[in-house]
């Protein structure tokens, strides 16, 4: 009988950390990105490991790809904003393939929304924080 593997990683980027000096970062973490491969399944088998993908603070998902193809991830967003995702035991049905799950990750900016009175300093409510993207 023929076993397949499921391995995961997280794509790395260039950045720079907050002394200015270059480094790579990664954004967050996905199980098993460090277990060589993260499960093992039989041919025509499924997965029986949630694959969790978390971003770190200040970062969020940009994109989870299965064998180098994006997925759709919507039904599985765990926090709003895409800042965890979990891919269910039993998501990779009938495998008979080695799968290769990637999660990339983009930076997030904080921007305060002030709602005002047109031309007047005067508050509607109260400011609020919310997260843009870098590069949107």
């Amino acid at each position: 009988m023929s076993v397949y593997t499921i391995d995961t990683e997280v794509a790395a980027r260039a950045g720079t950390n907050h002394d200015g000096t270059a480094d790579t970062v990664k954004g967050g973490t996905i199980s098993g990105e460090n277990d060589n491969p993260y499960e093992t399944v039989d041919l025509g088998g499924s997965n029986t490991k949630a694959i969790a993908v978390e971003a770190a603070e200040g970062f969020v998902i940009k994109d989870i790809k299965v064998n180098g193809n994006s997925i759709d991830y919507s039904a599985y967003v765990q926090r709003s904003a895409a800042h965890k995702v979990v891919l269910p035991e039993g998501y990779f049905t009938n495998v008979n393939e080695n799968k290769l799950v990637t999660a990339e990750f983009k930076k997030a900016s904080n921007v305060k929304v002030r709602y005002m009175v047109n031309n007047t300093t005067t508050k509607l409510a109260d400011d609020i924080d919310i997260q843009g993207f870098e590069g949107d």
